[in-house]
């Protein structure tokens, strides 16, 4: 390989062998990168859902690895997001991008009730209260079909809470 590409692309050290990086672009290190410089909208850019998506590797070591960076990817990016909603809130004259990216965060917190209900009180202060309820409803359906469990009552207790208000 670097006989053809007449650059030291992979490094071998020992028994491990890597890649230099500085030949090569790389979205997954791109979008470490931009969460760690502080560029989170950038960084949300380039998460585009999980690590390799639809590869099955033959082996249950690479599988369990693959299963935590995809995890280790999707926790990241539902952090960045959940913060770019919560900078935005704070400057409390743009709800609107931070309704958006709270929406975000709420589908990339999958079983992480607590972020959901903060998203549903985000997005109930914010002014969208159906939007809140949404964000409910599809985590609801996410446990039911992935967990067969139901929300925690609390939670429940804010939809309900939202509901009422509506109407």
């Amino acid at each position: 390989m670097r006989e053809l590409l007449e650059v030291d692309l992979i490094l071998r050290r020992g028994h491990d062998i890597s890649g230099d990086a500085t030949h090569y672009a790389c979205d997954a290190y791109e979008f470490e990168d931009a969460l760690h410089d502080d560029h989170l909208a950038r960084g949300l850019e380039l998460y585009r859902g999980p690590l390799l998506d639809g590869l099955y590797p033959e082996t249950a070591e690479l599988q369990h690895w693959l299963d935590e960076e995809r995890e280790r990817y999707r926790s990241l990016a539902a952090d960045a997001a959940w913060t770019l909603a919560e900078r935005y809130e704070s400057k409390g004259s743009d709800l609107t991008s931070a309704a958006r990216w709270a929406r975000k965060a709420a589908k990339l917190a999958r079983a992480d009730e607590r972020r959901i209900r903060r998203v549903m009180s985000l997005l109930d202060r914010a002014g969208d209260a159906a939007g809140a309820i949404d964000v409910y409803e599809e985590f609801a359906r996410f446990l039911a079909r992935e967990l067969d469990v139901v929300p925690s009552e609390e939670t429940q207790a804010i939809a309900r809470v939202i509901r009422e208000r509506r109407e």
